[in-house]
């Protein structure tokens, strides 16, 4: 049975890596399929020998589809369409069969509640409704219709009637008892390897977490003590270019190790984050200040679209806004803007919310990294507009801190070029107020 499955299942499904959620479903559709099939065939020839050539018909055409939608799945991997055709083909075969059957022959209808559980299991509630109610209007058409039009009816004896219902009753009690285990089976499976990925994410991140000690301690220390010795050498040597390039070399990777030691401290709960109240504009101006050299050596002009004289008051943390956040978003800007371009900041109060925005016009972020940008685990650093590197970790970082700071991010491209970023912070009213009665 595997080996029938494995074969029919499309080979993206396979080879997806640990997509076990997707590969379950898929290969309980197969299996569906599969158990259809062969009572199918069986009662295909059984009507075939018996004479009853309408009926044979019905099924041969049943079977055909069956198959179709087998191949479709397997070829073009399309699990939602495959499975609404084969449950609306199912369900169109019982209808015809129930309309052409005698009197008496009413265990077809059967077969319609192990298709709507099924297709429910399959597609979830939404979808599995929208085929159960498909399925209960063709089984309304299929009792009602021949009351208002004559249909001809496949001649059966009473004595077959009894067997057919007899048989069909049996193939539906084997094919549901098939299905229930096959479903037990493949959520047991599901389940162990769920219960392995999340041991192998376990260990690999004890691996990490060790890697990463290593990193922010037994090459941090040795680091500071060069950079102490070539800091001692320029004063009493003085600089030129070549000691320059390397201390400025040295503090980046002493960057890089600091954004790996505050992300760990962050995502650990060792570094806790009280919100109080700070003064947004004054951190924006004290950020612009910090990162002057970078925005003179890019010729870059900052658009303030606030007053600065008005202090606006948000919950966060003074410290971590500025490194963390601020001098993330400006350096950013900086780093994609084209030479002598523009940055534009805004501040505008929205009710119990405060909206800072930032506005570059450089090249853009390309639209498939956009949805990546603060997972630490995705390739998303970029070189700037004048080959400036990145670790990668600054949004990552930025947006842990944002996330306790209870704001919300938004970021896309800007029309006219340039990449916009959209920080909702909370309003703090009660800091308001105070400025308000000291005034």
């Amino acid at each position: 049975m595997n080996f029938m499955i494995n074969f029919f299942m499309p080979a993206k499904a396979l080879v997806r890596d640990n997509d076990f959620y997707h590969i379950k479903y898929g290969r309980l559709f197969v299996t569906f399929l599969h158990i259809t099939i062969v009572p199918l065939m069986i009662f295909t020839v059984v009507n075939f020998l018996t004479g009853k050539t309408l009926a044979a018909k019905l099924d041969l055409i049943a079977l055909a589809s069956f198959i179709f939608w087998t191949f479709h799945f397997k070829t073009t991997g399309k699990y939602k369409i495959s499975v609404y055709g084969f449950v609306i083909t199912c369900q169109f075969v019982i209808s015809s069969q129930h309309l052409i059957a005698p009197l008496g022959l009413g265990s077809n209808l059967l077969w319609a509640p192990l298709i709507i559980i099924s297709s429910n299991y399959l597609l979830g509630k939404k979808n599995g409704l929208r085929l159960g109610v498909i399925c209960i209007i063709l089984m309304i058409i299929a009792e009602t219709l021949p009351y208002f039009f004559p249909i001809i009816k496949e001649g059966f004896k009473n004595a077959e009637i009894l067997q057919y219902n007899i048989g069909i009753i049996i193939a539906t009690g084997i094919s549901a008892f098939a299905i229930t285990n096959r479903i037990t089976t493949e959520e047991s499976q599901y389940q162990q390897q769920m219960d392995q990925q999340y041991k192998n994410i376990f260990e690999q991140k004890e691996t990490n977490s060790a890697l990463l000690n290593i990193v922010s301690h037994d090459i941090a220390n040795p680091l500071t003590a060069i950079q102490n010795r070539i800091e001692l050498m320029i004063k009493k040597t003085g600089a030129n270019d070549q000691t320059g390039k390397i201390l400025e070399q040295i503090k980046k990777m002493h960057l890089a190790i600091d954004s790996v030691r505050n992300y760990r401290a962050i995502e650990s709960g060792k570094l806790q984050i009280i919100l109080k109240p700070v003064d947004l504009t004054k951190t924006i101006l004290e950020s612009l200040e910090s990162l002057e050299i970078k925005i003179k050596d890019k010729g870059i002009r900052i658009r303030k679209n606030f007053n600065i004289d008005e202090s606006i008051w948000i919950k966060g943390d003074e410290v971590s806004l500025h490194l963390s956040v601020l001098n993330n978003l400006l350096t950013n800007a900086i780093k994609f803007s084209h030479p002598n371009g523009v940055i534009e900041l805004d501040i505008k109060r929205r009710g119990e919310r405060v909206l800072f925005s930032i506005r570059d016009h450089g090249f853009g972020i390309p639209e498939e990294i956009i949805p990546y940008l603060f997972s630490p685990t995705k390739p998303t650093t970029r070189i700037g507009s004048k080959g400036e590197k990145g670790t990668g970790l600054g949004m990552p970082i930025m947006k842990m801190f944002l996330d306790r700071f209870e704001a919300h991010i938004n970021v896309y491209n800007a029309i006219g070029g340039g990449t916009q970023f959209d920080i909702e912070f909370l309003a703090n009213e009660a800091q308001k107020v105070n400025d308000h009665e000291a005034a």
